[in-house]
């Protein structure tokens, strides 16, 4: 009936196992997707099938494709492989994208080549500080030119927003978030990832205004994805810093460390003089974890290197109760062992209050924080942050690690691309890239930048060599005990819990080992 052979159909069900009842499709030689949950599917449907929805009218209209038929509706499906799921679905799209593209030659369909009147929708999440730079660079790109008029959207609903306009063909630039598969799961990819692979973004790999961003953030993981790079790097936050009161280190006459024995000498002389070393807000959750990632970011100083030590944990041969997992999880017991007692039970709010106050020296909280931080402290004293020393050599310790922040797509559906791409092009420029950067308070992502912020100016220096933060890189199976997703259980540790470091390694150890 539909002239497909078999061989090129793709049978999604959920009992695709010998004698259940949807093993015949394996029988009939179809390519087969075996799902588990429906949010899996829906993922996957809206990446897959979305970048079809706006040619609906395509199918109703041309007589060159008037036999393709898109599916309303689809059957319960999810996934055994996710990664392979969106070549499996895009071998069922083919017979229809086959078509589709001599559709669009014979019916004047896809992306316009002329930016002349063109109208372009950005959205992004919303968020106050980003906001406002958004606003300014696409005022600044209207009043520049008169063939582009460009529209900015804070959207609160994100998520469900972008995919109703990437439906309609509605919105031309968006913050996306496509990344490299590590390659040795299914369970990592995302719905950007799945949209990159079925073609919705715009390849900006060779773009020239790419040049204009740090390599070291493109090349990263979280920038590249099959050796293409599909989204511009608004900024930067980092994570394994350590924020310290500038005047406590003057008058105890302290450098910053660069060692981790130069950071327990560190940690000697402001106990000695009757200060707390650090405060976390640990009620928050996420900054108890960020002393921990900072350790990593010194012991497995680069992304292959923590790369490796994820495979390590899916495949077993990375023993969390030895080596290099057991000693981040002494050091980070060090830590914990010279903070201050109300951490635990203290917000972030509270921390960067107490931080003001000269309550304790030094603090854990990321870059994106330091807008507040500056706010607070209200010119009490200078601070700045270093990266934490975790290794002992300070080779290991040069860089601070991080995550890359919204990162901008544009629709390679979109009947305006070259405007898109025009946008984005004068958003890279220098000048304009640091209007963006000056309201949104992210670290740029862009060389030399001087943002005018002494804080971010001072910091700066880190992103040359940027890494990411071991956050950004582990991906933990669906059924692993919660407090052991991100591979170490620091929550075990005192004064969060009451397990010595070898204790919590190996309850760490025996979670995965459950689930490998």
């Amino acid at each position: 009936m539909t002239g497909i052979a078999l061989d090129q159909r793709v049978f999604v069900g959920d009992q695709l196992q010998p004698g259940r009842n949807d093993y015949p499709a394996i029988e009939l030689g179809m390519t087969t997707f075996e799902v588990r949950a429906w949010n899996d599917t829906a993922a996957l449907l809206r990446a897959t099938l979305v970048p079809f929805n706006p040619m609906r009218a395509l199918l109703r209209d041309c007589p060159l494709i008037a036999r393709v038929s898109i599916p309303k509706r689809f059957g319960s499906l999810t996934h055994r492989s996710v990664h392979m799921a969106t070549r499996t679905l895009q071998v069922a799209a083919l017979a229809t994208s086959a078509l589709v593209m001599i559709g669009l030659a014979g019916c004047a369909g896809g992306s316009s080549t002329s930016t002349d009147g063109a109208k372009i929708n950005i959205i992004a999440p919303s968020n106050a500080p980003s906001d406002a730079g958004f606003q300014a660079v696409t005022d600044a790109f209207n009043a520049s030119q008169s063939e582009v008029q460009a529209t900015f959207t804070p959207v609160t609903d994100y998520e469900t927003t972008r995919a109703a306009q990437l439906s309609a063909n509605s919105v031309d630039v968006f913050v996306c978030f496509p990344r490299q598969a590590q390659g040795f799961t299914d369970e990592e990819s995302t719905e950007d990832m799945l949209m990159a692979e079925a073609g919705q973004f715009v390849d900006l790999t060779d773009q020239p205004f790419m040049d204009n961003y740090i390599q070291s953030v493109l090349a990263s993981p979280r920038s590249t994805m099959d050796g293409k790079v599909y989204a511009v790097p608004t900024g930067l936050s980092y994570a394994t810093g350590v924020y310290y009161n500038e005047k406590i280190f003057d008058d105890l006459g302290l450098a910053i460390p660069t060692t981790w024995d130069e950071f327990i000498a560190a940690m000697d002389a402001i106990t000695a003089a009757g200060i707390t070393p650090f405060g976390f807000g640990g009620k928050d959750g996420f900054p108890a974890a960020l002393p921990l990632y900072g350790i990593l970011g010194s012991l497995y100083p680069e992304d292959a290197d923590k790369q490796a030590l994820l495979e390590g944990l899916w495949d077993g041969s990375v023993d969390l109760t030895t080596g290099k997992p057991l000693e981040a999880m002494e050091r980070l017991q060090t830590i914990y062992d010279n903070t201050s007692d109300a951490s635990p039970g203290s917000s972030i709010v509270e921390t960067i209050g107490a931080f003001a106050n000269g309550e304790f020296a030094m603090m854990f909280d990321g870059s994106w924080d330091q807008k507040s931080v500056t706010d607070v402290v209200g010119g009490k004293f200078d601070f700045g942050m270093f990266p934490l020393p975790g290794g002992d050599k300070a080779d290991q310790n040069r860089s601070l690690n991080g995550k890359i922040e919204l990162q901008l797509c544009a629709s390679s559906t979109s009947a305006n691309q070259d405007a898109a791409i025009e946008w984005l092009e004068f958003f890279s420029q220098p000048e304009n890239y640091t209007t963006f950067v000056k309201a949104s308070g992210f670290a740029p992502a862009q060389p030399d930048i001087v943002t005018d912020d002494p804080f971010l100016d001072s910091i700066s220096q880190y992103a040359s060599d940027f890494r990411l933060f071991w956050e950004s890189i582990v991906v933990a199976p669906q059924a692993i005990a919660p407090e052991a997703k991100v591979g170490f259980e620091y929550n075990l540790l005192s004064p969060l819990g009451t397990n010595t470091p070898a204790e919590a390694a190996a309850a760490a150890e025996a979670a995965w080992d459950a689930v490998r």
